[in-house]
């Protein structure tokens, strides 16, 4: 071999070795992006996400909405939304069961204080009964008229004493049922303003019956 073959031989082999080097640094950022792409394919980042059935009919929708509401949504065959689970932007979780005209008839919360809460509605949506659990752990049940105006209350206090009371169109109490810590039940009738005009109960200390008429502030009769 004399010395121009050698030195061909050599420049090839030069040439060879930048050209592969020079392919691999091309390649490299390509190789890494794909690794990336693929790494990224275990996670799916979206909006709002709807699931069909085998006719095409939404069934399921998972969304968050602009105000930062997380809602799933569940529709029946005609496509009616029929139960909706949801977090208000306060983190409160809420879910609502609606009829086939779209009316809420069962509602279950839980108020940004930590009560909880049910309601039932009416076919218009309105509250006809609501049902709770007070701060200081007293349950508390009340009846609606059609207007949306407690007629009904019924709760056990802090005291373990349960009470019943009836309530006229503006919300007054005006006749309240109620046992002491002793059991002793008591009927009071009340004014307008609330203010207590006929009791009867069982009074201590012998358990004695007794009848109480009110004009405003004390008894003006009273028996035995």
């Amino acid at each position: 071999m004399d010395v121009s073959q050698f030195r061909s031989m050599t420049l090839t082999a030069v040439i060879s070795v930048v050209i592969s080097v020079t392919v691999c640094w091309m390649l490299l950022p390509q190789a890494a992006w794909a690794r990336q792409e693929v790494q990224d394919t275990d996670s799916l980042s979206l909006r709002r996400l709807e699931i069909v059935d085998a006719l095409g009919n939404p069934r399921m929708r998972m969304e968050v909405d602009d105000e930062g509401r997380n809602s799933i949504y569940l529709y029946d065959r005609d496509g009616n939304a029929r139960a909706i689970l949801g977090l208000l932007p306060d983190g409160s979780p809420g879910l609502a069961l609606r009829s086939r005209q779209g009316a809420i008839r069962v509602g279950l919360a839980i108020f940004p204080d930590g009560t909880p809460n049910v309601t039932l509605h009416d076919r218009q949506g309105g509250i006809r009964a609501r049902m709770g659990v007070a701060d200081d752990g007293y349950p508390l049940l009340r009846l609606r008229d059609a207007d949306g105006n407690d007629r009904v209350a019924l709760l056990v206090d802090q005291s373990g004493q349960p009470q019943f009371f009836l309530k006229d169109e503006g919300g007054n109490s005006r006749a309240a049922f109620v046992l002491d810590e002793q059991g002793r039940p008591a009927l009071t009738f009340f004014s307008p303003q609330a203010r207590p005009r006929l009791n009867l109960a069982i009074q201590p200390p012998r358990d004695e019956p007794a009848v109480e008429l009110y004009p405003s502030l004390g008894p003006i009769w009273r028996a035995p």
